[in-house]
Order: structure tokens, then C-alpha cells, then sequence
């Protein structure tokens, strides 16, 4: 019995550390901490689909045209992702493009990775995500 629980004990703690390592940053990436961790958490909430928490992380213009219930309504058919790696990164003075290869959560156990660009914008020291959207709300 006592076997039985450490297993399933280190089980849990296995796959609760496998899960929190959901993004990956390419070993010939470098990338500011700042803006990495900035770029981790996102990632990991979103591949989680907490999108409750990623709302924080968008641009400030963006949550200000858009309420929370709009942006969790808008990403709520988004996949889940096993894993994302981030593959290059471009800065500019306050923003960086950054290069992500995204392995979608498959069922039947084939996956199609998406390979897409993520920017982010540093306002007075917080990197903010930036979500591709419509310039002006739709009114319904």
C-alpha cells in the first residue's frame, strides 16, 4: 500500500511538471527575462485556455476596447497546445516579433504544428502581447 502511494504520489508530481513546461525557448534564442517570462506565462495560460489570466497580458488599448467576457468569447474555440517552442525572436527598440512553432493537442495522436508570429510591446517596462483583432469593436 505504502509502494502504491509513493507511485501515484510521484505520478502527480511528474505530471504536474511536465505540464507546467508547456513552452520551450530554442537553445540559439536569446531573449530578454523580462520579456521571456512575460512570453512563458502567456504561453502556458493560454495553452491551458485560461484566457481569463492572458487577458492581463494583452495590450492595454486592446482591454480597453474589449471586455474580458469579449476576449474569452473570441478565443474560446482556440486548440490547446501540448507544447510551444519559441524558435527566433526580432527586436526593435520597444518591440519584438517573435517566432513560435505550436504543437496543437490531437486526440487521435497526429499533430500539425502551426508555426506563427507573436508580438510584444514594452510599455514602461511591462511587455505587453498584442492579439490580432479588428481595429474597431462590431456592435451587436
Amino acid at each position: 500500500m505504502r509502494l502504491l502511494l509513493k507511485f501515484i504520489t510521484s505520478f502527480f508530481l511528474m505530471s504536474q511538471y511536465m505540464m507546467a513546461n508547456i513552452v520551450q525557448v530554442d537553445k540559439n534564442v536569446a531573449m530578454k527575462s523580462k520579456l521571456k517570462e512575460r512570453v512563458v506565462q502567456y504561453w502556458e495560460n493560454r495553452s491551458k485556455k485560461q484566457f481569463s489570466k492572458t487577458y492581463s497580458y494583452e495590450l492595454p488599448y486592446q482591454t480597453y476596447v474589449h471586455s474580458k467576457r469579449w476576449y474569452e468569447n473570441f478565443f474560446q474555440n482556440a486548440p490547446r497546445f501540448t507544447k510551444v517552442v519559441i524558435k527566433k525572436i526580432q527586436c526593435d527598440q520597444h518591440v519584438c516579433t517573435i517566432g513560435l512553432l505550436l504543437f496543437p493537442e490531437d486526440m487521435s495522436g497526429s499533430y500539425d504544428t502551426v508555426f506563427l508570429y507573436d508580438k510584444w510591446i514594452v510599455i514602461d517596462g511591462v511587455w505587453y502581447h498584442k492579439f490580432n483583432d479588428v481595429s474597431l469593436p462590431i456592435f451587436r
